[in-house]
């Protein structure tokens, strides 16, 4: 019994730091990701109107989100 105890708890300790280290990763990765939009922000308000630059951002974003093939899919 004690042995089965201190298996789950284990298996627990293991399962909260593997889910905790990918929380970590993916606000890394968000993170890496917005920094990106806001350099393409600041590159194109430098060359553009405020309004245009913000559509083309926009459309630059959504580009890419549509060339990525995983993009709004959840893993099975």
């Amino acid at each position: 019994m004690s042995a089965l105890l201190l298996s789950s708890i284990l298996i627990w300790l293991l399962y909260e730091t593997a889910f905790e280290e990918q929380q970590k990763r993916l606000r890394a990765t968000a993170q890496s990701q917005a920094r990106i939009i806001e350099a393409m922000a600041r590159y194109n308000l430098k060359h553009l109107s405020e309004e245009k630059a913000f559509s083309a951002v926009m459309n630059q974003v959504i580009d890419a989100h549509n060339h990525y093939q995983g993009f709004g899919k959840t893993e099975s």
